[in-house]
């Protein structure tokens, strides 16, 4: 697990990555709805995708009123989702947590 977080950790300094991470305080929060992915290809002309999946599997949609739903649960996750500053001392404690209790 602390090999896990360190690497999690290490690509969090890339300049195009963002880690945020969600407290456990945030009890309650939209993200608790279910899971989603939305893909966006800004140097492509095309519409974004929404996958959300379920028991069957997935369903892939472009329609405008899904996207700006799951756009609008991201923008609420990630509101009350710690900054990434501060979630990246999260996981810096954990990491040495981890590794002091004898997790590699």
């Amino acid at each position: 697990m602390a090999g896990q977080l360190a690497k999690l950790i290490e690509l969090a300094r890339l300049p195009n990555v963002v880690v945020q991470v969600l407290p456990l305080s945030a009890a309650g929060h939209q993200g608790l709805t279910g899971s989603f992915t939305i893909l966006g290809y800004p140097w492509r002309d095309e519409d974004d995708i929404a996958f959300i999946p379920h028991v069957a599997g997935a369903v892939k949609t472009r329609n405008p009123e899904e996207l700006e739903l799951r756009e609008r649960t991201f923008a609420a996750i990630r509101d009350v989702a710690l900054d990434p500053d501060g979630s990246a001392e999260l996981l810096d404690d954990l990491c040495r947590d981890l590794r002091r209790n004898g997790w590699s």
